[in-house]
């Protein structure tokens, strides 16, 4: 399925959350590039100041992992994202200086709190890993579009027509969040213990580049900000913003296609990579002109582009779909850390960046290096060539109660996998095994979660009721992933037959749809 299908095979609900999630990281975005510059500016307080709003992420990441991170009060959301929109707006037409870094904390304190969410609410739109890139991506051009257009409103002062804007995507934000909470029903979430995460060493590499990205992201940014005040062409920000945003909207569809298919890891390093030469060459040029940053604003939006698609994909692939929330806060706090490491040290080796720009090439280069030394210490989340063709591997799947009875077959290889000449003796011996399977079951052995014979392999998993069996070609890990799904919904559906221990295979029959549905 190409990626185009799946977006446009998106129902109602799907496409409501899509435009829900869009304006979320809209206003992400806008907060991040645009506003907290724009608004210190137009108050004559130092750039700097944008530090208060990294500290309020720091609260907000635990008040919502030690409060939030469990609830399934979606008015908690709703709250949050409305207090966020009016503090942005507020940050734009209170004209009192000392409110803007109460403002900007507030702001952090509010995103923090969102990023859960977002999260959680956006894994719901990846059904399918494989495509997961250019299902995102498009979702950064339309966040490039509005980010460009309050560029654009803020450039000619039209405060007004900001105001409009705001409510006008409110309304639309408001509006969609209602209309998928009440069709989709929310990933149930549980709270993973903080000492427990700390301690995997799986975790470890993801909060390492929660950190580095926040560091690089802001480090990269504030540095651009010092150039542009340095050189006196701080009234071409807007213009910069948008030609860096057009470059981010134009880059996105190829960045989820390379994600695609060279892999997460891979697409993260030539986007860090993309960002240190886009500094090189600027710190190279004897003199830093429009021409010489709107160059700059291109070739830093591609590298921009694709590390922010695949850090978002990362956030939403690498976590267990059911602690999300609470993981994603967790990195999010390691990821203000890296922001706050990241400003201070711009901050203070300021001087030395604009006295002796060849200082900020190695700064950047030892960045490189380091974050790419970690980068590829993560699960890559793609999955292999071999693993995306499971439908050719799956021949058949066996549901066999407890008791050993089996309740459900059907026959994959026809309808899904590729017909192999030797089917015949394949399904023969694969049956024997199945067999030998419900006779361990029925003699209260505990089964094995593997079989492999010359050929094929039973994949089995174990649930409340039922035990789910697949005879395929190849073990690979998104075969049992979906096993795993498909065992749950089955016990979800038939809970009042397998309670009753019901065996009329004929009962079991709406199986056939739960089929289609994981193994399409």
């Amino acid at each position: 399925m190409s990626a185009s299908k799946s977006l446009l095979s998106f129902s109602k609900e799907q496409w409501a959350l899509a435009i829900s999630g869009i304006i979320l990281g809209f206003l992400n975005y806008s907060l991040h590039f645009l506003i907290e510059f724009s608004v210190l500016w137009r108050r004559n307080l130092p750039s700097f100041m944008i530090i208060f709003h990294f500290l309020g992420l720091i609260p907000g990441a635990i008040i919502n992992y030690t409060f939030f991170s469990a609830v399934r009060k979606n008015v908690i959301f709703i709250i949050n994202a409305s207090i966020l929109t009016l503090v942005l707006l507020s940050l734009y037409f209170i004209p009192i200086r000392w409110y803007i870094p109460i403002g900007l904390f507030i702001t952090g304190i509010a995103l923090a709190i969102n990023l859960g969410f977002m999260f959680e609410k956006n894994s719901l739109l990846i059904e399918r890993v494989e495509v997961g890139g250019r299902s995102f991506s498009p979702a950064f051009l339309l966040i490039s579009i509005l980010v460009i257009i309050l560029a654009f409103l803020d450039y000619i002062n039209g405060f007004i027509l900001i105001l409009i804007f705001f409510i006008t995507l409110f309304i639309v934000f408001l509006g969609s969040t209602r209309y998928y909470l009440t069709r989709i029903p929310s990933i149930p979430q549980h709270q993973v213990r903080l000492s427990g995460y700390l301690k995997n060493k799986k975790n470890i590499s993801s909060i390492s580049v929660a950190f580095i990205f926040g560091f690089f992201f802001v480090n990269a940014y504030y540095i651009t900000i010092i150039i542009l005040e340095e050189n006196d062409i701080l009234f071409q920000f807007n213009l910069f913003l948008i030609f860096l945003f057009i470059s981010i909207a134009l880059s996105s569809p190829l960045v989820g296609v390379i994600a695609d298919s060279v892999g997460r890891r891979f697409t993260l390093v030539i986007g860090c990579l993309i960002q240190a030469l886009a500094f090189l060459i600027l710190s190279f040029a004897p003199t830093v002109g429009i021409g010489e940053l709107l160059i700059f604003s291109i070739i830093l939006g591609v590298g921009l582009a694709f590390t922010l698609n695949t850090m978002a994909l990362f956030f939403v692939e690498l976590p267990d779909k059911k602690s999300i929330r609470s993981q994603n806060e967790i990195n999010s706090f390691f990821m203000a850390l890296g922001l706050l490491s990241g400003l201070l040290l711009g901050e203070v080796l300021k001087p030395l960046y604009l006295s002796q720009p060849a200082y900020l090439t190695v700064v950047l280069l030892f960045i490189f290096i380091l974050t790419t030394a970690i980068i590829f210490q993560i699960e890559e989340t793609l999955p292999s060539k071999e693993e995306q063709e499971w439908k050719n591997a799956i021949q058949y799947l066996y549901v066999i109660q407890k008791s050993g009875v089996p309740i459900y077959t059907e026959p994959l290889v026809q309808t899904l996998g590729k017909k192999r000449e030797n089917d015949e003796t394949l399904i023969s011996g694969a049956l024997t095994a199945v067999s030998s399977l419900m006779q361990e079951i029925a003699e209260n052995k505990d089964p094995l979660k593997l079989i492999k014979q010359e050929g094929f392999s039973i994949i089995i998993e174990e649930g409340n009721k039922v035990f789910v069996a697949v005879i395929s070609l190849k073990d690979l890990k998104s075969i049992r992933a979906k096993i795993k799904a498909f065992l749950e919904k089955f016990e979800e559906f038939f809970e009042e037959l397998l309670d009753h221990e019901v065996c009329d295979t004929l009962a079991f029959s709406p199986t056939k749809k739960l089929v289609e549905e994981f193994f399409s």
